[in-house]
């Protein structure tokens, strides 16, 4: 991840963003996998079964089991713990950057992986995250530490789904999105 400061934007208040890269590499790929695995079965069994999506509402549950028997190796590739960190950093009013820039307003975004770990991070954090073709977390919000609410992804995020691209269709899509 990156961080972009606009310390005179917003008449001085200045503008925080923290740009999270997608991914680049096999771990990456893994990485994508283990976090949005059990989302994506439940998915895949909610649509063939007879009155699948009867299930929708308790599919959240059913996912945290699943991700809770592999909760040790999701740990090592919770990217996510990182970023929200830094962005819990970046989001103390006292934050200053190396140039003397202090900023009141702060953004996430990221794209692929990095957009679903900007919805992660906006939601955990409660600052507004923008993805481009990230993953989402409807179902599997509940595997993340801090786990965080249906209603924290509908306020601080949006995501931006191309059509034909599979990768934002994993986990079941929030409000916002386009």
């Amino acid at each position: 991840y990156k961080f972009f400061g606009f310390p005179d934007a917003f008449d001085g208040l200045g503008v925080g963003v923290v740009s999270i890269r997608g991914t680049s590499n096999g771990w990456d790929a893994l990485s994508d996998v283990q976090l949005w695995s059990a989302a994506a079965l439940g998915q895949w069994i909610r649509a063939i079964m007879p009155v699948g999506s009867a299930f929708t509402p308790i599919l959240a549950y059913l996912v945290e089991i699943v991700s809770s028997i592999a909760s040790g190796h999701l740990d090592s590739v919770a990217f996510y713990k990182q970023t929200s960190s830094f962005v819990n950093h970046v989001n103390d009013q006292n934050y200053t950057d190396t140039l003397g820039g202090k900023y009141k307003h702060i953004m996430v975004t990221g794209h692929s992986l990095g957009g679903g770990l900007a919805m992660i991070s906006g939601a955990q954090q409660k600052v507004p995250a923008v993805a481009l073709s990230g993953p989402n977390a409807v179902l599997s919000r509940r595997t993340f530490s801090p786990q965080f609410s249906k209603e924290d992804l509908e306020k601080y995020t949006f995501n931006i789904v191309p059509d034909r691209d599979i990768v934002p269709r994993l986990d079941d899509l929030s409000q916002n999105y386009q």
